[in-house]
């Protein structure tokens, strides 16, 4: 009877190990991806600064802007332009982008357009600034195999 307790306690126990030692790997594979993620998100969150700053010092000026998406400038003014709709997956930013492959990430920029604003009445026409609008979508990935993707997108107003 003594043995038969025993043997039935060795296999309580060796159950409640293998469960516990596959709720270890989950929670391991659960940290390594959420370590990803942030990674992607910190290279997505710098490029699309990066962007931004371009824009803001001059570095991108407005004459690089394609129809064609030229080194990832779109000018979407132009009649029949549209900017990739697929960046969400890893390989929806192959062939795109302002950057070239060697980078965790991309970033495009779309053109918007120009519009004047804060204009009250008739009289603030004259002072107003033309302004011009920008879109900015990046994407960072964490390896070459783009293992985790967090893409974050911004609007931006410069005067011209």
């Amino acid at each position: 009877m003594a043995l038969l307790m025993v043997l039935v306690m060795l296999v309580v126990v060796g159950l409640m190990a293998v469960s516990g030692s596959e709720n270890t790997q989950l929670q391991t594979r659960m940290t390594v991806n959420t370590q990803r993620y942030d990674t992607a998100y910190a290279n997505a969150e710098g490029l699309l600064r990066e962007a931004e700053t371009a824009l803001e010092n001059g570095s991108i000026p407005l004459g690089e802007f394609s129809e064609t998406g030229k080194k990832g400038l779109y000018d979407l003014t132009a009649a029949g332009v549209e900017a990739p709709g697929n960046l969400l997956t890893p390989g929806g930013w192959d062939g795109i982008g302002h950057l070239d492959a060697n980078v965790s990430g991309n970033y495009i920029i779309e053109y918007l357009g120009s519009t004047v604003q804060g204009i009250l009445n008739a009289d603030n026409m004259n002072n107003a600034l033309p302004e011009n609008g920008y879109r900015i979508t990046a994407a960072g990935w964490m390896g070459s195999e783009r293992l985790a993707l967090a893409v974050v997108q911004s609007e931006i107003v410069l005067a011209q």
